[in-house]
């Protein structure tokens, strides 16, 4: 059951402000599982966006790693916008896991990535 019908202006202040406070991955679990629901509604380029702002609030507080495959989910997500500016978003998303010592993302991020081996 999703809490609204998209991501938009009217609720993603909201939704900021709350992921700020999931204080541990069993509550993020929540909003991530609700922002793979979400993911394909509403104006493509805002809701990318919107997803990096709420992934970015969340990281602020903590770095959850529980149901690792929606998390990956969204991320896979990021990384097809058109956008560049949402790729490197989903660029430091996966350094922030990997820095913390979370190397789920690792292959994705290769995947997205040239690395040089020069």
């Amino acid at each position: 059951m999703c809490f609204v019908d998209q991501l938009d202006e009217s609720n993603i202040g909201l939704i900021i402000d709350s992921a700020k406070c999931t204080s541990n991955s069993f509550n993020a679990t929540f909003l991530f599982e609700e922002l793979k629901k979400l993911k394909h509604k509403g104006e493509k380029e805002k809701t990318e966006a919107y997803i990096c702002d709420i992934f970015n609030a969340v990281l602020s507080a903590h770095t959850p790693d529980f149901r690792q495959g929606d998390i990956y989910d969204l991320l896979e997500y990021l990384y097809t916008s058109n956008n560049p500016s949402i790729k490197e978003n989903a660029n430091r998303i996966c350094n922030h896991y990997g820095e913390k010592g979370f190397d789920f993302l690792r292959p994705l991020w290769e995947a997205n990535n040239t690395i040089s081996t020069a």
